[in-house]
Protein backbone atom coordinates (compact mmCIF):
# COMPACT_ATOMS: atom_id res chain seq x y z
CA UNK A 1 0.00 0.00 0.00
CA UNK A 2 1.54 3.71 -1.18
CA UNK A 3 2.40 5.24 1.89
CA UNK A 4 0.73 8.57 0.35
CA UNK A 5 -2.54 6.97 0.98
CA UNK A 6 -2.20 6.37 4.87
CA UNK A 7 -0.51 9.16 6.24
CA UNK A 8 1.24 9.49 9.39
CA UNK A 9 -1.24 7.90 11.75
CA UNK A 10 -4.49 6.11 11.79
CA UNK A 11 -7.63 7.82 13.20
CA UNK A 12 -8.87 6.85 15.98
CA UNK A 13 -11.82 8.36 18.83
CA UNK A 14 -13.64 10.88 17.10
CA UNK A 15 -11.79 10.96 14.05
CA UNK A 16 -12.19 7.39 13.14
CA UNK A 17 -16.50 8.16 14.82
CA UNK A 18 -16.77 10.90 12.16
CA UNK A 19 -15.48 9.03 9.36
CA UNK A 20 -17.21 5.98 10.08
CA UNK A 21 -20.45 7.99 10.47
CA UNK A 22 -20.29 9.64 6.95
CA UNK A 23 -23.30 9.47 4.89
CA UNK A 24 -21.85 8.06 1.87
CA UNK A 25 -20.56 4.48 3.84
CA UNK A 26 -23.23 2.08 4.69
CA UNK A 27 -24.13 -0.37 7.68
CA UNK A 28 -23.45 -3.03 4.89
CA UNK A 29 -20.02 -1.45 4.10
CA UNK A 30 -19.65 -1.70 8.08
CA UNK A 31 -20.70 -5.34 8.04
CA UNK A 32 -17.95 -5.88 5.47
CA UNK A 33 -15.26 -4.98 7.64
CA UNK A 34 -16.78 -6.14 10.73
CA UNK A 35 -17.35 -9.62 9.36
CA UNK A 36 -13.81 -9.55 7.92
CA UNK A 37 -12.36 -9.19 11.56
CA UNK A 38 -14.71 -11.83 12.42
CA UNK A 39 -17.29 -9.47 14.39
CA UNK A 40 -20.45 -10.63 14.08
CA UNK A 41 -23.52 -8.62 15.24
CA UNK A 42 -27.23 -9.44 15.51
CA UNK A 43 -28.13 -5.92 13.99
CA UNK A 44 -25.87 -3.76 11.95
CA UNK A 45 -27.57 -0.70 12.25
CA UNK A 46 -24.89 2.16 11.77
CA UNK A 47 -25.95 2.40 16.02
CA UNK A 48 -24.46 -0.67 16.40
CA UNK A 49 -21.74 -0.96 13.60
CA UNK A 50 -19.50 2.29 14.10
CA UNK A 51 -18.99 1.59 18.26
CA UNK A 52 -18.35 -2.07 17.02
CA UNK A 53 -15.69 -0.72 14.65
CA UNK A 54 -14.45 2.01 17.21
CA UNK A 55 -13.97 -0.61 19.61
CA UNK A 56 -12.27 -3.28 17.38
CA UNK A 57 -10.05 -0.16 15.72
CA UNK A 58 -9.02 -0.62 12.01
CA UNK A 59 -5.52 -1.75 10.63
CA UNK A 60 -4.18 0.25 7.53
CA UNK A 61 -5.75 -2.06 4.89
CA UNK A 62 -9.20 -1.74 6.58
CA UNK A 63 -9.22 2.35 6.36
CA UNK A 64 -7.76 1.82 3.00
CA UNK A 65 -10.96 -0.06 2.05
CA UNK A 66 -13.60 2.19 3.92
CA UNK A 67 -12.09 5.10 1.61
CA UNK A 68 -12.50 3.23 -1.55
CA UNK A 69 -15.80 2.36 -0.85
CA UNK A 70 -16.78 5.85 -0.42
CA UNK A 71 -14.93 7.33 -2.83
CA UNK A 72 -16.65 4.83 -5.63
CA UNK A 73 -19.98 6.23 -4.05
CA UNK A 74 -19.03 9.96 -3.94
CA UNK A 75 -17.00 10.17 -7.17
CA UNK A 76 -20.04 8.21 -9.40
CA UNK A 77 -22.63 10.33 -11.25
CA UNK A 78 -25.90 9.42 -9.61
CA UNK A 79 -29.09 10.71 -10.85
CA UNK A 80 -32.83 11.20 -10.11
CA UNK A 81 -35.62 12.42 -12.00
CA UNK A 82 -38.64 14.71 -10.38
CA UNK A 83 -41.88 16.08 -13.00
CA UNK A 84 -43.70 18.92 -11.69
CA UNK A 85 -47.18 19.92 -13.88
CA UNK A 86 -46.47 23.59 -15.83
CA UNK A 87 -48.58 26.35 -16.77
CA UNK A 88 -45.97 28.53 -17.39
CA UNK A 89 -44.24 30.04 -20.41
CA UNK A 90 -41.93 27.86 -22.27
CA UNK A 91 -38.76 30.26 -22.12
CA UNK A 92 -37.26 28.86 -18.95
CA UNK A 93 -35.14 31.27 -18.36
CA UNK A 94 -36.99 33.95 -17.98
CA UNK A 95 -39.03 31.83 -14.96
CA UNK A 96 -35.49 31.67 -12.52
CA UNK A 97 -35.20 34.61 -10.21
CA UNK A 98 -33.11 37.27 -10.47
CA UNK A 99 -31.62 36.92 -7.32
CA UNK A 100 -30.44 33.83 -7.16
CA UNK A 101 -27.72 32.90 -5.03
CA UNK A 102 -26.74 29.25 -3.56
CA UNK A 103 -24.76 29.83 -1.00
CA UNK A 104 -27.02 32.37 0.39
CA UNK A 105 -29.82 30.21 0.49
CA UNK A 106 -27.90 27.53 2.24
CA UNK A 107 -27.58 29.67 4.84
CA UNK A 108 -30.71 31.05 5.62
CA UNK A 109 -31.96 27.24 5.27
CA UNK A 110 -29.27 26.22 7.62
CA UNK A 111 -29.04 26.85 11.79
CA UNK A 112 -25.55 26.30 12.10
CA UNK A 113 -22.13 26.92 9.83
CA UNK A 114 -22.59 25.14 6.95
CA UNK A 115 -19.25 22.31 6.33
CA UNK A 116 -19.16 23.11 2.72
CA UNK A 117 -19.41 26.25 0.17
CA UNK A 118 -20.83 26.98 -2.70
CA UNK A 119 -17.50 27.98 -5.39
CA UNK A 120 -18.50 31.29 -6.96
CA UNK A 121 -22.16 31.77 -7.90
CA UNK A 122 -23.61 29.53 -10.48
CA UNK A 123 -26.29 30.64 -12.43
CA UNK A 124 -28.15 28.73 -15.13
CA UNK A 125 -28.09 28.71 -18.60
CA UNK A 126 -29.37 27.60 -21.71
CA UNK A 127 -28.72 24.32 -23.19
CA UNK A 128 -27.49 25.33 -26.70
CA UNK A 129 -29.66 28.11 -27.16
CA UNK A 130 -32.25 26.13 -26.60
CA UNK A 131 -35.62 28.11 -24.24
CA UNK A 132 -37.10 25.00 -23.13
CA UNK A 133 -34.16 23.48 -21.67
CA UNK A 134 -31.65 24.91 -18.89
CA UNK A 135 -29.24 24.24 -16.27
CA UNK A 136 -26.91 24.98 -13.59
CA UNK A 137 -23.99 23.13 -13.01
CA UNK A 138 -22.05 23.92 -9.05
CA UNK A 139 -19.20 23.02 -7.24
CA UNK A 140 -19.15 22.61 -3.70
CA UNK A 141 -15.85 22.91 -1.05
CA UNK A 142 -15.94 20.71 1.63
CA UNK A 143 -14.07 19.50 4.19
CA UNK A 144 -13.71 15.29 3.86
CA UNK A 145 -12.24 13.39 6.71
CA UNK A 146 -10.86 9.98 4.67
CA UNK A 147 -8.37 12.17 2.54
CA UNK A 148 -4.97 12.44 4.19
CA UNK A 149 -5.33 14.71 7.35
CA UNK A 150 -3.62 17.40 5.82
CA UNK A 151 -5.40 17.89 2.87
CA UNK A 152 -9.33 17.65 3.60
CA UNK A 153 -10.82 19.96 1.62
CA UNK A 154 -12.35 18.30 -1.57
CA UNK A 155 -14.11 19.11 -4.56
CA UNK A 156 -17.72 17.91 -5.44
CA UNK A 157 -19.43 18.54 -8.48
CA UNK A 158 -23.55 18.70 -8.61
CA UNK A 159 -26.32 20.10 -11.25
CA UNK A 160 -29.76 20.52 -12.23
CA UNK A 161 -31.27 20.46 -15.53
CA UNK A 162 -34.52 21.98 -16.55
CA UNK A 163 -36.83 21.10 -19.37
CA UNK A 164 -40.21 21.14 -20.81
CA UNK A 165 -42.04 17.72 -22.66
CA UNK A 166 -45.12 18.44 -24.53
CA UNK A 167 -46.63 14.59 -24.19
CA UNK A 168 -50.16 14.58 -23.35
CA UNK A 169 -49.63 17.55 -20.82
CA UNK A 170 -47.08 20.08 -20.45
CA UNK A 171 -44.47 18.88 -17.52
CA UNK A 172 -41.44 20.40 -15.98
CA UNK A 173 -39.13 18.01 -15.92
CA UNK A 174 -36.13 18.30 -12.98
CA UNK A 175 -33.11 16.43 -13.33
CA UNK A 176 -30.71 16.01 -10.20
CA UNK A 177 -26.97 14.49 -10.21
CA UNK A 178 -25.05 15.03 -7.72
CA UNK A 179 -21.18 12.99 -6.23
CA UNK A 180 -21.89 13.78 -2.49
CA UNK A 181 -24.73 13.80 0.18
CA UNK A 182 -24.13 17.78 0.18
CA UNK A 183 -24.47 18.05 -3.44
CA UNK A 184 -27.72 16.37 -3.00
CA UNK A 185 -28.87 18.61 -0.64
CA UNK A 186 -28.27 21.89 -1.93
CA UNK A 187 -30.10 20.31 -5.28
CA UNK A 188 -33.22 19.63 -2.68
CA UNK A 189 -33.17 23.02 -1.55
CA UNK A 190 -32.75 24.65 -4.88
CA UNK A 191 -35.46 22.91 -5.91
CA UNK A 192 -37.81 23.81 -3.02
CA UNK A 193 -36.86 27.03 -3.67
CA UNK A 194 -37.50 27.13 -7.50
CA UNK A 195 -40.97 25.30 -6.33
CA UNK A 196 -42.37 28.36 -4.22
CA UNK A 197 -41.19 31.13 -6.72
CA UNK A 198 -43.61 28.85 -9.53
CA UNK A 199 -46.24 29.04 -7.14
CA UNK A 200 -45.96 32.42 -6.26
CA UNK A 201 -45.89 33.60 -9.55
CA UNK A 202 -49.02 31.02 -10.79
CA UNK A 203 -46.77 29.11 -13.49
CA UNK A 204 -47.48 25.65 -11.49
CA UNK A 205 -50.95 25.21 -9.19
CA UNK A 206 -50.37 25.70 -5.52
CA UNK A 207 -51.18 22.19 -4.47
CA UNK A 208 -48.79 20.91 -6.70
CA UNK A 209 -45.51 19.35 -5.77
CA UNK A 210 -42.40 17.48 -7.36
CA UNK A 211 -43.60 13.47 -8.44
CA UNK A 212 -40.78 11.53 -7.74
CA UNK A 213 -39.90 7.72 -8.62
CA UNK A 214 -40.61 6.15 -5.23
CA UNK A 215 -40.35 2.54 -3.97
CA UNK A 216 -43.67 2.71 -2.87
CA UNK A 217 -45.42 3.98 -5.95
CA UNK A 218 -45.01 0.18 -6.95
CA UNK A 219 -46.80 -3.07 -6.16
CA UNK A 220 -44.36 -5.75 -6.51
CA UNK A 221 -44.78 -7.08 -10.23
CA UNK A 222 -45.03 -3.73 -11.19
CA UNK A 223 -41.59 -2.85 -9.28
CA UNK A 224 -39.82 -5.94 -11.25
CA UNK A 225 -41.72 -5.07 -14.95
CA UNK A 226 -40.29 -0.93 -13.83
CA UNK A 227 -36.96 -2.73 -13.41
CA UNK A 228 -36.78 -5.33 -16.60
CA UNK A 229 -38.29 -2.62 -18.71
CA UNK A 230 -34.63 -1.13 -18.35
CA UNK A 231 -33.13 -3.96 -19.92
CA UNK A 232 -33.89 -3.24 -23.42
CA UNK A 233 -32.77 -0.87 -25.96
CA UNK A 234 -32.00 2.03 -24.35
CA UNK A 235 -31.23 4.51 -26.89
CA UNK A 236 -30.28 3.88 -30.71
CA UNK A 237 -26.83 2.06 -30.51
CA UNK A 238 -27.37 1.21 -26.72
CA UNK A 239 -28.04 -2.11 -26.51
CA UNK A 240 -28.70 -4.78 -23.19
CA UNK A 241 -25.68 -7.17 -22.62
CA UNK A 242 -26.51 -8.88 -19.28
CA UNK A 243 -27.66 -8.78 -15.85
CA UNK A 244 -24.51 -8.96 -13.26
CA UNK A 245 -26.33 -9.03 -9.95
CA UNK A 246 -29.98 -8.13 -8.46
CA UNK A 247 -31.11 -7.67 -4.68
CA UNK A 248 -34.04 -9.38 -4.25
CA UNK A 249 -36.16 -10.79 -1.09
CA UNK A 250 -39.57 -12.03 -0.12
CA UNK A 251 -42.78 -9.99 0.46
CA UNK A 252 -43.73 -11.13 4.11
CA UNK A 253 -46.84 -9.59 3.56
CA UNK A 254 -47.70 -12.19 1.05
CA UNK A 255 -48.19 -15.75 1.02
CA UNK A 256 -45.03 -16.85 -0.69
CA UNK A 257 -45.45 -19.23 -3.69
CA UNK A 258 -44.84 -22.73 -2.90
CA UNK A 259 -41.77 -23.31 -5.35
CA UNK A 260 -40.29 -20.24 -3.18
CA UNK A 261 -40.79 -20.99 0.51
CA UNK A 262 -37.54 -23.20 0.75
CA UNK A 263 -35.14 -20.92 -1.17
CA UNK A 264 -36.33 -18.10 0.75
CA UNK A 265 -36.94 -19.73 4.08
CA UNK A 266 -35.11 -17.04 7.01
CA UNK A 267 -33.67 -14.98 4.02
CA UNK A 268 -34.78 -10.83 4.48
CA UNK A 269 -32.73 -10.33 0.91
CA UNK A 270 -30.09 -11.50 -1.10
CA UNK A 271 -27.72 -9.99 -3.75
CA UNK A 272 -27.54 -12.68 -6.01
CA UNK A 273 -24.19 -12.28 -8.28
CA UNK A 274 -24.33 -14.41 -11.97
CA UNK A 275 -23.45 -14.08 -16.47
CA UNK A 276 -27.02 -13.92 -17.00
CA UNK A 277 -29.35 -13.80 -14.44
CA UNK A 278 -32.59 -12.32 -16.79
CA UNK A 279 -32.91 -16.10 -17.19
CA UNK A 280 -32.82 -17.25 -14.17
CA UNK A 281 -36.00 -19.21 -13.04
CA UNK A 282 -36.87 -16.81 -10.07
CA UNK A 283 -37.16 -13.46 -12.38
CA UNK A 284 -38.16 -15.39 -15.07
CA UNK A 285 -41.35 -16.98 -13.98
CA UNK A 286 -43.65 -14.08 -13.54
CA UNK A 287 -46.24 -15.78 -11.05
CA UNK A 288 -43.64 -15.50 -8.60
CA UNK A 289 -43.27 -11.54 -8.87
CA UNK A 290 -46.38 -10.67 -6.71
CA UNK A 291 -44.17 -12.23 -3.64
CA UNK A 292 -40.49 -10.79 -4.01
CA UNK A 293 -39.25 -7.59 -3.34
CA UNK A 294 -36.90 -6.06 -6.14
CA UNK A 295 -34.89 -3.63 -4.93
CA UNK A 296 -31.74 -2.99 -6.93
CA UNK A 297 -30.06 -4.60 -10.16
CA UNK A 298 -26.82 -4.06 -11.93
CA UNK A 299 -26.67 -4.28 -15.63
CA UNK A 300 -24.42 -4.34 -18.31
CA UNK A 301 -25.05 -2.58 -22.01
CA UNK A 302 -23.01 -2.38 -25.37
CA UNK A 303 -22.91 0.79 -27.29
CA UNK A 304 -21.89 2.04 -31.19
CA UNK A 305 -22.50 5.48 -30.96
CA UNK A 306 -20.53 8.26 -33.47
CA UNK A 307 -18.60 9.06 -30.92
CA UNK A 308 -17.16 5.56 -29.85
CA UNK A 309 -17.92 1.67 -29.32
CA UNK A 310 -17.89 -0.16 -25.77
CA UNK A 311 -19.55 -1.11 -22.71
CA UNK A 312 -20.74 0.12 -19.60
CA UNK A 313 -22.17 -1.05 -16.38
CA UNK A 314 -24.92 0.58 -14.65
CA UNK A 315 -26.72 0.30 -11.02
CA UNK A 316 -30.12 0.94 -10.72
CA UNK A 317 -31.81 1.02 -7.20
CA UNK A 318 -33.97 2.09 -4.32
CA UNK A 319 -30.88 2.41 -1.88
CA UNK A 320 -32.68 3.87 1.34
CA UNK A 321 -34.53 0.92 0.95
CA UNK A 322 -31.88 -1.23 1.28
CA UNK A 323 -30.25 0.63 3.91
CA UNK A 324 -33.14 0.97 5.98
CA UNK A 325 -36.10 -0.29 4.45
CA UNK A 326 -37.60 3.17 3.77
CA UNK A 327 -40.59 2.73 1.68
CA UNK A 328 -40.68 6.59 -0.05
CA UNK A 329 -37.02 5.45 -0.83
CA UNK A 330 -36.28 7.51 -4.49
CA UNK A 331 -35.29 5.95 -7.13
CA UNK A 332 -31.61 6.73 -8.93
CA UNK A 333 -28.86 5.26 -10.92
CA UNK A 334 -25.68 5.58 -12.26
CA UNK A 335 -22.88 4.62 -14.36
CA UNK A 336 -20.16 3.26 -12.46
CA UNK A 337 -17.85 2.04 -15.51
CA UNK A 338 -17.65 2.83 -19.12
CA UNK A 339 -15.40 0.84 -20.87
CA UNK A 340 -14.56 2.06 -24.53
CA UNK A 341 -12.90 -0.60 -27.64
CA UNK A 342 -9.81 -0.69 -28.22
CA UNK A 343 -9.93 1.93 -30.99
CA UNK A 344 -11.78 4.67 -29.43
CA UNK A 345 -9.72 4.70 -26.11
CA UNK A 346 -7.30 7.68 -27.40
CA UNK A 347 -9.56 9.33 -29.39
CA UNK A 348 -13.07 9.35 -27.42
CA UNK A 349 -14.49 11.99 -25.38
CA UNK A 350 -15.72 9.40 -22.42
CA UNK A 351 -17.68 12.31 -20.75
CA UNK A 352 -19.43 13.36 -23.50
CA UNK A 353 -20.54 9.27 -24.02
CA UNK A 354 -21.17 9.48 -20.51
CA UNK A 355 -23.83 12.80 -21.44
CA UNK A 356 -25.62 10.39 -23.89
CA UNK A 357 -26.07 7.86 -22.11
CA UNK A 358 -27.50 9.53 -19.17
CA UNK A 359 -29.68 11.11 -21.07
CA UNK A 360 -30.80 7.89 -22.36
CA UNK A 361 -31.35 6.05 -19.30
CA UNK A 362 -33.73 9.24 -18.06
CA UNK A 363 -35.72 9.12 -21.08
CA UNK A 364 -36.78 5.56 -20.59
CA UNK A 365 -36.82 5.80 -16.92
CA UNK A 366 -39.27 8.39 -16.76
CA UNK A 367 -41.51 6.34 -19.74
CA UNK A 368 -41.31 3.44 -17.70
CA UNK A 369 -42.32 5.23 -14.20
CA UNK A 370 -45.19 6.12 -15.94
CA UNK A 371 -46.00 2.98 -17.56
CA UNK A 372 -45.54 0.83 -14.92
CA UNK A 373 -46.42 3.06 -11.38
CA UNK A 374 -49.49 2.10 -9.13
Amino acid sequence: MSNSVIKNILPYGEKLRVLLSHSELSSSNHRTILNSKGVFLSNYDKNNTVPALMTTLLDPTEFYELMEMQSQKEDSEKSRTLQLPWQGGNDLIQTIPKELNLNNLIKSNTNYKPTFKIIGNPQFVRVNNQKDVISLDFEIERENNTKGWDERKTIHRGSINISLTDKNNLQLITKKTHTSKETLETGELLLKYLKSHYKANSWTDKDADFERILFNHFINENRISFFFALTGELHFGVEFDKLINITIGPDPSTNIHQDLKEFLKDIENVKIKGKALQSHMIIAKTQYHPNLIFSSMLAKYNFKLSEGNGSFIVEYTFNEYEESKNPKSEFQFFIQRINLDKGYRQISNKEKIRKILNTAIETKKLEFYNNFKS
